[in-house]
């Protein structure tokens, strides 16, 4: 397989519904009228299963007859970056912690089951995902395949389309993968024909863990950093082109900052030389952010030809930008979209758009009295977990305070300075954000909350100091609180001298008490 040039493209719309089976029926692949002659088709089981749903599904789904290595195909399901999938695991994966801190690995590999459902729970699969999902299915795979023309049973399988482009250069074969269901319901014989020889565009935001997600959340001030990967077509190396071109369009909302030295450009893993081998325009010239142009093939750089592009082979580009004060801090979030525009000799063509988005939250103090009203007066500070301050306000006219521009975390809350004649919080309020997002290939923020806990972060189950409730609407994604002060005497701590007044008080009581019913006993029996 070594020199293989690849390019996926899937049809996958799969749903794992567990349900009675249905009695299969063997189907065939057949080879269709626009593959090319020199085109060799195989097939290969990833998964097998019964059919359930009347045929719309499978059931019971176990490793494929070519799946050899399972474990290689997780990991690829997990480089591919999708959200849903880096939940999967093989023997010896870091999968947590105990309570004393100590590190869990795996023991076992995610079954076929479970990695069938974490595809299904990233459905519907943009055309980037679903190529990136098949991509991973060929990593696992061995053998040959199995030659147009043979019955095969209930699963999905990967079908692979070599085109040795007549000659014997494995450098000139093209690799076009796709994934197919076979259930009761599929017609018989299954057709086979290329995928169109375009390009795609994966955008994703690196978090701070290496993984890759359509979404993050910061606060003001991080720094957020993307990854746009193209792939040249699976036919860039036929001598029909002439010329060709990439250009990548990046377009930022006004609530992130471009950080225009942290543009970067490789091709097959190799760094471009910017000025050289790529030009950057900022902004672009119709109207986007930025756009990087890379000179692929024809009037083309030394640099970049030595590369050796060919069919498939990926171009990406990274860069950072900056949550500033001008982000929206609602639910509609901070999107950030790119596209790709090719150009083969002469003719420019867009692929769809693809595009992130970075939410970020408010938490809203409101200062009032045990009867709910309005205190004017006090002064707070809000801190990281970590004790740094992140914002502070002096006392003044404001009953309530915004603390804009942050993220999910651990956060401490300290009243500074209490409303004349009202007592200051005695403690400062620990307190944790969380938030969740849909599946879709443009998330939407659907969950906001947060809650009290201890000094070591454990949430507060019984009666809180404070309560939080949350606002999720376009423009505003905050959590709430009332902080309630009290007036009267604070009695000191223990030990403290007026805790000692009183039990030097109460016990000259005692003993005076005692000294009464004493004298009166007496004078009564001196009475007798």
């Amino acid at each position: 397989m070594k020199h293989m040039k690849k390019l996926a493209g899937i049809a996958l719309a799969l749903a794992m519904l567990v349900a009675l089976a249905v009695p299969a029926m063997a189907v065939t692949f057949t080879k269709g009228d626009k593959v090319s002659d020199t085109s060799e088709i195989t097939t290969y089981q990833i998964f097998k299963g019964d059919s359930a749903d009347n045929g719309n599904s499978l059931a019971n789904i176990q490793w494929g007859a070519d799946m050899a290595r399972p474990d290689d195909f997780i990991k690829a399901l997990k480089a591919t970056g999708i959200a849903e999938l880096q939940n999967l695991h093989v023997v010896g994966d870091l999968v947590g912690t105990t309570d004393e801190g100590n590190n869990v690995v795996a023991t076992s590999s995610s079954t076929a089951q479970e990695v069938a459902e974490a595809i299904s729970a990233a459905m519907p699969l943009s055309v980037a995902n679903q190529t990136a999902i098949a991509n991973a299915a060929f990593q696992g795979v061995s053998g040959n395949g199995t030659a147009l023309g043979t019955d095969v049973g209930d699963g999905w399988y990967l079908i692979r389309n070599r085109d040795t482009l007549g000659n014997n250069d494995p450098n000139d074969d093209t690799n076009v993968f796709t994934l197919q269901q076979v259930t009761s319901a599929t017609k018989d014989p299954i057709v086979i024909n290329p995928k169109s020889d375009e390009p795609g565009l994966i955008k994703k935001i690196v978090k701070t863990d290496g993984t890759k997600a359509d979404e993050t959340d910061a606060a003001f001030g991080d720094t957020v950093s993307f990854e746009l990967t193209a792939n040249l077509p699976g036919n860039f190396t036929s001598s029909a082109i002439v010329t060709y071109s990439m250009i990548f369009h990046d377009t930022q909302e006004e609530g992130l900052t471009l950080n225009p030295d942290s543009i970067a450009l490789t091709a097959k893993g190799t760094t471009l030389v910017r000025g050289t081998d790529y030009e950057v325009r900022i902004p672009g010239t119709d109207g986007c952010t930025f756009e990087v142009e890379l000179i692929a093939k024809g009037t083309v750089s030394a640099t970049v030809q030595s590369l050796g592009l060919s069919n498939g082979d990926p171009i990406v580009l990274t860069y950072n930008a900056t949550l500033n004060e001008n982000a929206n801090v609602g639910t509609d979030g901070n999107k950030n979209t790119a596209k790709l525009t090719y150009i083969e000799n002469s003719t420019p063509k867009d692929t769809p758009e693809d595009t992130v988005i970075v939410f970020t939250f408010n938490t809203i103090v409101n200062k009032v009295d045990p009867e709910g009203t309005p205190l004017k007066g006090a002064a707070f500070a809000l801190k990281d977990e970590n004790g740094d301050i992140i914002k502070e306000f002096e006392a003044g006219e404001d009953t309530a305070f915004t603390f804009s521009g942050l993220k999910a975390g651990k956060y401490i809350l300290e009243e500074t300075k209490a409303p004349a004649g009202y007592n200051k919080l005695e403690k400062p309020i620990y307190f944790v954000i969380e938030y969740g997002t849909t599946n879709e290939e443009v998330p939407s923020l659907t969950k906001l909350e947060a809650y009290q806990t201890d000094e070591n972060w454990t949430k507060i189950t019984g009666t809180t100091t404070t309560n939080f409730t949350a606002t999720l609407e376009p423009d505003d994604a905050s959590v709430n609180t009332n902080i309630v002060n009290r007036t009267g005497v604070v009695l000191p701590d223990t030990g403290g001298i007026g805790t000692t007044i009183f039990y030097i008080v109460g016990g000259v009581l005692v003993v005076a008490a005692a000294i009464l019913l004493i004298t009166k006993r007496r004078m009564k029996l001196n009475e007798d």
